[in-house]
């Protein structure tokens, strides 16, 4: 047995992907544990109302971050020249501003026009379209790194970003009157600076990123050239859905409820993201891994992984109602008097947050096997049932609770339906090797 273990841990420590990958899951991890002890300070110094405009602004930067990086990589060439990747990721760095400045002013008429139950002011707006270019910047230097194969550079920012962002939240709150900023404000504002600090770390160690020339149009039309048209849209698809989906609880929270229920939201998210990436980011990367080997050179192997994901899955289920009964019981005592009414509230919807998990997991067997159209399809169903809930909670006119369970109680169903496709999916694999399940 050690000698079958010591000889994985010198197969893993040859492969550069899997060494990337074990570096990057464990800044992750490390980065969001300090976010974590920063909470119960953090929600004793600002307001639920401040984190619902918080996380609102912020889950649509995140769906421009995602834009901007889909952008980036649809014309980065297939090449091992830093300078020609740096000439076009500060191509795509300038082009950004304009989206930042598109998305704001869709938040500010939307704003104006009532839609938005929230107190977005000219100065979260300013601090928005500051976090947002930041956010595309951010994204797109770690685009870059990962192309030039720079994980220690990405697993250092990813921690410096975890930092930045506490320390300056918690630095605003305690200054006077917190420079005059809201605290929807100054938390975007530590948000904005806690994307530019690891961005400006991406720009100093990549020569030439903001240099004046620019890559030659024939490079970027070969570039262009090296990619199939279809297969990019899918995935660039697939990736906007995705982010789209697990954006709509906040959204359903803002636009129904309010900023106060939008902050409760982005609270349980928050305080259910560290379990969620040490399950996702470590387990899940392993298991993974597991079924590629299995599938590319140990056939005989899938049928003991096919156990090994169902158990895994299970596992998830049972992981996030644990964790959503704690919150339930310690949201009050952890985080503050302000907090305390909703304890119940958070921990369904912290529960609906880590079940997250179980759809990227999913997501990533089936990209092993090679299934892109069914992940575009469960990408497409996951939309489609957040739109459903949407609108069966506008129709009835539900309460918050109601809401968290209606939203828990769609995605478990998801999720199970997704645990046993994908069951059967690699079942089908199984098969075509001749291997049982004996």
């Amino acid at each position: 047995m050690i000698t079958r273990l010591l000889g994985t841990m010198r197969r893993i420590a040859t492969d550069r992907f899997a060494v990337g990958s074990a570096i990057m899951a464990g800044a992750i991890v490390l980065g969001n544990a300090l976010s974590f002890l920063a909470l119960p300070f953090l929600a004793r110094l600002y307001t639920p109302e401040a984190f619902g405009i918080f996380g609102f602004v912020i889950s649509w930067i995140t769906i421009l971050g995602v834009l901007m990086t889909l952008r980036f990589e649809s014309i980065i060439p297939i090449t091992n020249s830093t300078s020609a990747a740096a000439a076009l990721a500060r191509r795509s760095i300038n082009r950004s501003v304009f989206f930042a400045l598109l998305l704001v002013l869709a938040l500010a008429i939307a704003t104006m026009a009532g839609a938005i139950r929230g107190s977005i002011g000219p100065i979260e707006l300013l601090t928005g379209i500051g976090g947002a270019f930041a956010a595309s910047y951010f994204a797109i230097g770690r685009s870059l790194h990962q192309r030039l194969d720079r994980y220690s550079v990405i697993a250092s920012s990813t921690i410096v970003r975890s930092v930045v962002f506490a320390g300056g939240a918690l630095l605003l709150a305690l200054l006077p009157h917190r420079l005059g900023l809201s605290g929807g404000a100054a938390l975007l504002l530590a948000s904005m600076l806690s994307f530019l600090v690891p961005a400006a770390i991406y720009h100093l160690t990549v020569d030439g990123l903001f240099r004046t020339s620019l890559l030659p149009g024939r490079a970027l039309k070969e570039s262009k050239s090296n990619f199939s048209d279809s297969a990019l849209s899918k995935v660039s698809l697939t990736f906007v859905l995705s982010q789209t989906s697990f954006q709509f609880p906040l959204w359903i929270a803002m636009f129904l409820f309010g900023s106060a229920a939008t902050g409760w939201v982005t609270m349980s998210y928050r305080l259910a993201m560290f379990p969620s990436d040490i399950l996702c980011g470590s387990v899940a990367l392993v298991l993974a891994r597991r079924i590629a080997d299995s599938i590319s050179h140990h056939p005989d192997r899938i049928a003991a992984d096919r156990r090994h994901l169902a158990l895994f899955l299970i596992a998830n289920f049972f992981l996030f109602g644990l964790l959503g009964l704690l919150i339930w019981i310690g949201a009050g005592p952890l985080l503050g008097p302000e907090w305390a009414e909703a304890a119940p509230v958070m921990g369904m919807l912290a529960a609906l947050g880590l079940s997250f998990t179980i759809q990227p997991s999913v997501i990533q067997v089936f990209s092993l096997l090679k299934r892109e159209r069914e992940i575009l399809a469960i990408t497409i169903a996951h939309v489609a049932l957040m739109l459903l809930g949407a609108v069966a909670i506008w129709l009835f006119d539900a309460d918050l609770m109601s809401a968290a369970i209606g939203l828990t109680v769609l995605e478990i169903l998801l999720s199970v339906a997704l645990t046993y496709f994908a069951l059967i999916m690699t079942k089908a694999v199984s098969d075509q090797t001749g291997i049982s399940d004996r």
